[in-house]
């Protein structure tokens, strides 16, 4: 950046910072956007302004039952951090109830948001974990410097504010101010570390910089580098990196050697020779302008969805999500955006279905049963070969609360948390999925794991409306085309009356009844078609 333009940036980011900062204190509560940007709580006291923030929602009648009932009951509570989540909670089922407005929908979303603001400053430290998330996942989406600069001190202060309830040391009656100052010095704190390590790694200009210890050994020109292993093309390793999944099988019985083809025997040796010892290739990012250009090309509606999704890859080498939560109604297309995310940016894709599911084998069996088989990171993995994969957790609010047999919500926190080191039961030893990307989809909260909760970013799932219908119908009759083995040749997209058709019978909501509408169409072209 030259110095002209760093100057304008700066100009730019102070004049801003000055419209948007918040005020020292206010008597009317803040919305839930304010409350991002750090305004203050009413009267600097969270039960005050709940209170205020309650009595001004019970005057909207366009509230549907549930939540006017969420709204009545909070006087009957006790403790006001279980009435912010409770009505947090109502608002969230509101939020995905298809019998409402898009306009009223989008309202209740809002209004969670805000419960769950006043769930957090109440003490209410899951809460206070996922508003932290939103405020980190807005921050990477917006472009203003000020409005970044806000919301990454408001992650900050959610973050500091769930360590004090955590230690027990969480005062209710603490400002948002000196929440936010320390919030601040520590983001401070953290930017020096980083710019200290940043400068030294540039400045030296011989030897192996901070960034290749950290990833590898150094390259010369001649593109080769000894302790490479063979098996991994140079081309991949050097654009998209690359990751030692499992280091070897050398303590599994049986003869096959380590990054060995697999033989003839079937022995979890020889099964999974292939991949031991071998550095696997990472998917590198591809452009995301491109990228985002498909996806909303493909799901209209969900356009801000796919920003929040794709905001996190900005910067980095290769592709690796953070774990995300897409809640939505049914059939609003949540598991199909999560697969094409998936696809565009170039990873395999494993969608397993949850529902129903009561025991931990998501994470592997031991070999002493006979049905025993690694991980299910581990087995896209091998497929794959790649580092990089996606793993769909479809529906996993349906998942078995029982824990007789294991369960997958205890076993899938331990794997996200140790991905780099998870003991798999199979080939009883440690392999890295740090390169796997968890997506979920749920049709609500209700069922979610409160710890999954706190894992997973959450992100709303819109309904697609009657103004979708077209791009819709072009992306069903490629997915169409692609499972029955056809071209455009021969199945043509919709137009003219075919879609005028669908789009009587289709006023918006479920994709699921958009497909079963096209494939009618198309079938119906099967039958009035002439014959000789």
């Amino acid at each position: 950046m030259t110095d002209d333009a760093l100057q304008r940036r700066r100009a730019t980011a102070l004049a801003s910072l000055e419209l948007i900062s918040p005020p020292q204190q206010t008597l009317i509560p803040a919305t839930s956007r304010q409350l991002m940007l750090g305004w203050p709580l009413v009267w600097n006291i969270a039960t005050g302004d709940f209170t205020a923030w309650v009595l001004a929602q019970q005057s909207d009648r366009g509230h549907p039952t549930l939540v006017k009932r969420a709204l009545k009951a909070v006087g009957q509570y006790k403790d006001m951090r279980a009435a912010a989540v409770n009505l947090a909670t109502a608002f969230e089922v509101a939020g995905v109830d298809r019998a409402l407005s898009p306009d009223r929908r989008a309202t209740m979303q809002d209004c969670a948001l805000r419960a769950r603001l006043s769930a957090a400053f109440l003490g209410d430290r899951e809460s206070a974990v996922t508003m932290s998330a939103e405020a980190d996942s807005e921050a990477v989406a917006v472009t203003d410097d000020a409005e970044r600069r806000l919301l990454l001190t408001t992650a900050a202060e959610l973050r500091y504010l769930s360590l004090l309830i955590d230690r027990g040391a969480f005062d209710p009656g603490i400002a948002r101010a000196k929440l936010r100052q320390v919030a601040w010095d520590d983001l401070a704190a953290m930017a020096e570390v980083v710019g200290f390590w940043v400068a030294l790694d540039r400045s030296r200009n011989a030897g192996e910089t901070l960034g290749e210890r950290l990833l590898g050994g150094v390259r010369d020109d001649t593109r080769w580098d000894p302790d490479e292993p063979e098996d991994v093309p140079i081309e991949d390793l050097r654009i998209g990196g690359s990751l030692l999944v499992l280091a070897s099988v050398q303590h599994l019985p049986g003869s096959a050697k380590d990054g060995s083809r697999p033989g003839s025997g079937s022995t979890p040796r020889s099964e999974w020779s292939p991949i031991a010892g071998v550095r696997l290739p990472c998917v590198p990012v591809p452009d995301l302008a491109d990228a985002r250009s498909i996806l909303t090309s493909e799901f209209p509606h969900a356009a801000s969805v796919i920003d929040r999704i794709l905001g996190p890859l900005v910067g980095r080498p290769w592709v690796r999500l953070p774990p995300i939560l897409l809640v939505g109604s049914p059939g609003s297309g949540k598991t199909r955006l999560a697969r094409r995310v998936a696809e565009v940016l170039g990873l395999a894709v494993t969608v397993y279905g949850c529902a129903g599911v009561a025991d931990a084998s998501f994470l592997g069996t031991s070999r002493q049963w006979s049905t025993g088989r690694a991980s299910v990171p581990l087995q896209a993995i091998r497929r794959a070969e790649s580092a990089t994969v996606c793993i769909i957790l479809d529906e996993v609010e349906k998942a078995g609360e029982g824990r007789t047999n294991g369960s997958l919500a205890d076993g899938l926190l331990g794997m996200i948390e140790g991905a780099n080191a998870f003991l798999d039961p199979y080939l009883e030893c440690a392999t890295d999925l740090s390169g796997v990307t968890f997506l979920a989809t749920a049709n609500s909260v209700r069922g979610v794991h409160p710890a999954l909760l706190d894992r997973f970013f959450r992100v709303t799932m819109p309904d697609p409306r009657a103004e979708d219908l077209v791009p819709l119908a072009l992306a069903l009759m490629a997915d169409l085309r692609t499972e029955r083995g056809s071209d455009e040749a021969w199945m043509p997209d919709l137009e003219g009356d075919e879609l005028a058709i669908v789009g009587h019978h289709w006023r918006g909501g479920s994709v699921r009844a958009l497909r079963r509408l096209v494939e009618t169409v198309i079938s119906s072209r099967d039958h009035l078609a002439p014959r000789h």
